[in-house]
């Protein structure tokens, strides 16, 4: 089954959604001692933004030269598996600010 970019863009965003949504239920989130919440959870978003743009320079050095065949598509991917990684990272990070000023 073939899915059109605009399938797979909401395929990822509703695998995001669920994937935060587990995170919500799964994850207790406190500061660390002397950390207030936004602290903690910012620090733990960079963190996470981080990994996206180290996971994004690894899929562009797998995706080979631009002159070869197919590149412009696999660096097309690993932009909108970047963007959806970010946006999972944000999701996080008020997830995270949520709950720790319930929980703390």
């Amino acid at each position: 089954m073939a899915y059109s970019w605009g399938m797979k863009t909401v395929v990822r965003l509703m695998s995001a959604v669920v994937a935060v949504a587990l995170a919500f239920v799964l994850v207790p989130i406190s500061p660390a001692e002397g950390e207030d919440c936004n602290t903690a959870c910012g620090n733990k978003r960079a963190s996470c933004d981080s990994t996206c743009n180290n996971t994004k320079t690894r899929c562009v050095v797998e995706c080979g030269l631009p002159v070869l065949p197919g590149y412009e598509k696999c660096r097309t991917t690993c932009d909108d598996n970047q963007r959806s990684c970010s946006l999972q990272c944000s999701a996080n990070e008020k997830i995270c600010q949520v709950q720790c000023k319930v929980g703390g």
